[in-house]
């Protein structure tokens, strides 16, 4: 099928260049050339014309919708059909639709090639969303024999109702002059719904129990219309609901043009210049090298309109029509407009900086730092907290491990949930290889499957593998070799998406730090030989961890001040083209280090020691955690669990390592003046689309119809056949 509406046709090398707005075709071809979007066989009133068929203001009963006298411009072929859930928000807006085409198809006005009429219209059509086009009725029937009570019913032959109703048809029966009806999921007899050529069965059935009560055999279902506004047969039988019922008497068997007892000739006389070239048979008679005939005798070379007298007459015989509807401006690759809708804002500390005024925002989670806890409670041995990454449901933390109070000796890396009652982690792994020194942050790849590691006193990066993704109970191994940083402690690491180039940062000074980058030799390792990229120099210090997205056109550094910095980069996962965007200021969150149950109690610094930051998968919370936990209480939502632990001194009063930032603004898209490209269209993923792939269809309307017409072109010295789409 092909939209030809506009398009030149190709049929036995005759061009019949017809217009698809009425009116303006050639005057000399008026039997091909009158007004019918569809080609043939119609009795649609045209678009925007004052010419009609026997409708008047008020025939229709109102509506909203209105009743239409054609299937609107507006109306939604839908791309995935009729029955994706992709369409669900889209179905039977208009009351004719591009699948109710042939409620139109009737002997009338502009009439070309009517199919024989001699018996009467059937009711059966060719069901454009079925994956076989198989036929339907517009009021099908069938005879019950018999049924399970509760869920099928076993009938004659039920093959011309859908075989899935797109638009919440029913079953429909009369019993002592009450109506009684049912939904249905399918009926059998294709290959998807077993078995196939037996169509005999409803299945999925579902009625009341007055239903199912006065069912039995020879009873006559029916179907109903859409969402059973009423009964099918209403289409033939209700005039001021169907536009079915308006047909004029007077040309039941055709118009002036044509009649409906005999396929139409049509006689097109060959004098229009685009028909003289280059695809006549009568103009050349030598060959052309692209043409796929070559060297036979209808192989013209001069490409001359030699046509401009008439040379000959040809026969254009129209045996019959099938319909085709176009897919729409997307197909096309045109744009359409952006309908108005809000997006939640994501990876945006504009957008943390804008919802962490409310508390419920602000939400404090669980991780036993220290260890030696009050049984059944053990803690993770990791008081010194030094990085995080947040993947699905679960939290990934490391400690320095390099023996400090309430820590251990060893870099572990706990993984816990990120909602949990006790802050116990659930995996925990030695990470340090016995090579390690202690860790100030790490990254870990997409798959969970690599790892990156800031050797903080060891003044370098290491990677290292896991042989199962994010499961820490698997192999772990360090790989390749050191990439030293010269003698700085790394407190800041970070993979770009593919492992090919990684990251180290630390502070220089007391007001700068920098960031380096580095091309692996192999992706996901490092090795003390791997070259040296442009360095980023930064005016503040105490760098303490770097996130990329995806795609490496944002960045995201922390500082352990308590800042967090947003970078635009112009070129993917290259610090040193950045632009800084925003700077989210994180300070009111902590208290004074003393109220950390793992420092003394009477130590006043303020430096809150920002450690790491990670968003979660979809870039809607940021996580941040500090050196010791000096979350201030009263700024987040929550109460960490336990309340209390053996801290420093003794008991002391439990706090949050891990703050969740909620980000719950939205932007608003769309509206006046904007447009979408199919790609761009595409990719948002919270419009609520017809779905589909990249030059897809969505918010598109019918637009464009056609026809494709199998034809029999006689003509001088032939008796040819051709079929063409």
């Amino acid at each position: 099928m092909a939209d030809v509406r506009g398009c030149e046709v190709i049929l036995n090398e005759v061009i019949l260049d017809i217009e698809p707005d009425a009116g303006s075709q050639f005057t000399n071809l008026a039997p091909l050339a009158l007004y019918n979007p569809l080609g043939v066989q119609e009795s649609t009133s045209p678009s925007f014309t004052r010419r009609s068929l026997p409708y008047r203001p008020g025939m229709f009963v109102s509506s909203t919708p209105g009743r239409t006298l054609n299937i609107p411009w507006w109306g939604i072929l839908h791309k995935d059909g009729a029955t994706s859930s992709s369409a669900d928000k889209f179905k039977h807006l208009e009351w004719h639709k591009p699948d109710n085409y042939y409620q139109f198809c009737r002997a009338n006005y502009g009439v070309v090639g009517a199919q024989l009429t001699l018996a009467g219209y059937p009711t059966s059509y060719l069901d454009i969303y079925e994956p076989h086009k198989r036929l339907r009725s517009q009021n099908p029937n069938c005879v019950v024999i018999s049924n399970n009570g509760s869920s099928t019913i076993t009938v004659d032959n039920n093959d011309l109702f859908p075989v899935q109703p797109y638009y919440g048809e029913n079953l429909v029966y009369y019993k002592n002059g009450i109506r009684y009806t049912a939904t249905y999921t399918n009926r059998t007899g294709t290959l998807a719904h077993a078995t196939l050529g037996e169509s005999d069965t409803f299945e999925g059935v579902t009625g009341s129990a007055e239903f199912w009560a006065n069912i039995s055999a020879n009873t006559i279902l029916h179907l109903t219309s859409p969402y059973d506004n009423g009964d099918a047969s209403e289409i033939y039988t209700d005039i001021s609901t169907s536009v079915a019922t308006r047909n004029l008497e007077q040309l039941s068997n055709g118009s002036r043009d044509s009649n409906s007892l005999q396929p139409t000739d049509a006689y097109l006389c060959m004098w229009h210049p685009n028909l003289g070239r280059p695809y006549t048979w009568y103009s050349d008679d030598s060959s052309r090298s692209f043409y796929a005939n070559t060297g036979l005798a209808d192989t013209p070379v001069d490409k001359k309109p030699y046509n401009h007298v008439p040379e000959h007459f040809e026969t254009v015989h129209y045996h019959d029509f099938n319909y085709v509807a176009s897919k729409g401006p997307f197909g096309l690759g045109m744009e359409w407009l952006k309908p108005p809708f809000t997006r939640p804002v994501t990876y945006s500390l504009q957008g943390v900086n804008d919802s962490m005024s409310t508390i419920a925002n602000v939400v404090g989670r669980n991780f036993l730092a220290g260890g030696g806890q009050t049984s059944p409670l053990i803690g993770n041995d990791s008081a010194w907290m030094t990085g995080i990454r947040v993947v699905g449901s679960n939290m990934y933390i490391s400690n320095r491990g390099n023996g400090n109070s309430f820590d251990d000796s060893d870099i572990l890396l706990s993984k816990l949930p990120i909602v949990n009652t006790d802050g116990e982690h659930t995996q925990q792994l030695d990470i340090d290889g016995g090579v390690l020194s202690s860790s100030d942050g790490f990254d870990i790849s997409a798959d969970g499957t690599k790892l990156l590691i800031a050797n903080f006193h060891g003044h370098g990066v290491r990677s290292a593998s896991l042989a199962t993704g994010f499961d820490l109970s698997s192999t772990f191994a360090l790989t390749g070799s050191q990439k030293s940083s010269g003698g700085n402690g790394v407190r800041a690491c970070s993979w770009n998406n593919d492992g090919t180039k990684y990251y180290m940062g630390y502070g220089t000074s007391g007001s700068a730090s920098v960031i380096r980058q580095f091309t692996a030799g192999t992706a996901y390792e490092t090795a003390s030989g791997d070259t040296e990229g442009a360095v980023l120099n930064l005016s503040y210090a105490n760098v303490s961890d770097i996130l990329f997205n995806s795609d490496g056109s944002k960045m995201w550094v922390s500082q352990h001040t308590g800042y967090v910095r947003e970078y635009t980069l112009s070129t993917p996962f290259d610090p040193t083209s950045q632009s800084l965007d925003y700077t989210l200021d994180l300070t009111t969150f902590f208290d004074v280090e003393g109220v950390s149950p793992w420092r003394p109690s009477s130590n006043t610094g303020t430096t809150p020691w920002l450690a790491g930051i990670s968003w979660n998968d979809d870039g809607s919370k940021l996580y941040v955690i500090t050196l010791w936990g000096v979350t201030k209480a009263s700024a987040v939502t929550g109460a960490p669990l336990p309340a209390t632990v053996t801290g420093e001194g003794g008991s002391r009063t439990n706090t949050f390592p891990v703050i969740e930032f909620s980000i719950t603004t939205t932007t608003s898209h769309g509206g006046a003046g904007a447009n979408f490209t199919a790609t761009e269209i595409d990719a948002e993923v919270n419009l609520a689309h017809q779905g589909g792939t990249i030059g897809s269809n969505k918010y598109n309307f019918s637009g464009f119809w056609g026809a494709v017409a199998t034809v029999e072109v006689l003509s001088v010295g032939s008796n040819l056949t051709v079929t063409h789409s």
